[in-house]
């Protein structure tokens, strides 16, 4: 394989003399690569040339920002699932809108950074904090689509899932608490075939989380997350009526014997100076913890980590080198 990568970063030039930035103002990078398969079969050479361009541009007006990102390859035309996704989130004073392919980062188990196509907006009303989001999480592939896309090599099916949230906070960026409550469910419907392999299963979840993080004195801080997560694996499966107390849940997720309720939970306490950082966390999630709103949680353990920090230079391009010591304490299942 020959693989050929170029990436270039540009920013806008700006009059450091004036103590205002330039009304207009552009910036982002771009990368492109290229590479060259080769393979040999019966004696005959072959080869494929296959290349991608990214792009992360952002333009100041004034106050406002838009920042864009755009991923085009030529791969992506030639599958189901392509890897071609734009999107952008414009910012006007305390408001940002998210359009397009995003990811956005309300809580660290229920809402993580997981790529939808939506949209959604974030708002700071002088201490209230408000925010949401409602978009399409997986794209429905039928069992053969692999047939039908002209590849050799077998794609899983997935159910179309369509998630939506919102999160509803107190204070500012340094200190503040939110809640935040998510919902996302596949929908049995969106598939013309229904997959042969039992471990394709439609799922539905709802979880809920409070987020905080507090200053004290002048460099410590104390981040603290407590989340529950209500997560049925197969809703194809038969319901069952729940109990009297919380007979509520039925209207907002299906529940039947493959439904589980798993909490987790962190605590963070750190210090952040000029040069030198240090901060202890401890976290728990439940044995059989999972979100769809989330990516690779581990789950079933008790760990603590501690995370000193070091900042090399004191300008805007600082650099912070990160290191931890982690011990893991795996939970007896019930």
């Amino acid at each position: 394989m020959i693989f050929f990568a170029y990436s270039l970063h540009g920013y806008s030039q700006q009059d450091t003399s004036r103590k205002k930035e330039k009304f207009f103002k552009i910036s982002g990078s771009l990368n492109i690569g290229y590479w060259i398969n080769q393979s040999k079969k019966q004696n005959v050479m072959s080869s494929k040339v296959d290349w991608f361009i990214q792009g992360q541009p952002s333009i100041r007006i004034g106050s406002t920002i838009l920042p864009f990102s755009a991923n085009y390859s030529n791969t992506g035309l030639e599958f189901t699932q392509p890897f071609n996704q734009f999107g952008f989130s414009p910012a006007y004073k305390n408001f940002t809108a998210h359009l397009g392919y995003r990811n956005l980062q309300y809580s660290e188990y229920i809402f993580a950074g997981v790529t939808f196509l939506g949209g959604g907006f974030d708002y700071q009303l002088k201490k209230l904090r408000l925010g949401a989001f409602y978009g399409r999480f997986n794209k429905a592939i039928d069992p053969d689509a692999a047939a039908a896309a002209g590849v050799s090599y077998t794609v899983l099916p997935t159910y179309l899932r369509m998630g939506y949230g919102f999160k509803l906070g107190f204070g500012s960026e340094r200190k503040h608490i939110d809640l935040v409550v998510t919902k996302f469910q596949d929908d049995t419907l969106s598939l013309k075939k229904r997959p042969a392999l039992q471990t394709v299963r439609p799922g539905d979840n709802i979880s809920a989380s409070v987020v905080s993080k507090f200053s004290l004195l002048k460099n410590f801080y104390v981040e603290t997350e407590g989340a529950i997560s209500v997560y049925t694996e197969d809703i194809q499966q038969k319901r069952i009526t729940p109990d009297s107390s919380v007979v509520w849940l039925k209207k907002l997720i299906v529940l039947n014997s493959s439904t589980s309720v798993n909490p987790a939970a962190n605590v963070a306490i750190g210090y952040r100076g000029k040069v030198f950082g240090l901060s202890f966390k401890s976290d728990y999630i439940g044995a059989n913890y999972r979100s769809l709103g989330a990516y690779f949680l581990q789950n079933d353990l008790f760990r603590t980590s501690i995370n000193p920090s070091f900042q090399l230079l004191e300008d805007r391009k600082s650099t912070r080198l990160n290191s931890s010591h982690l011990k893991l304490y795996r939970m007896p299942s019930s």
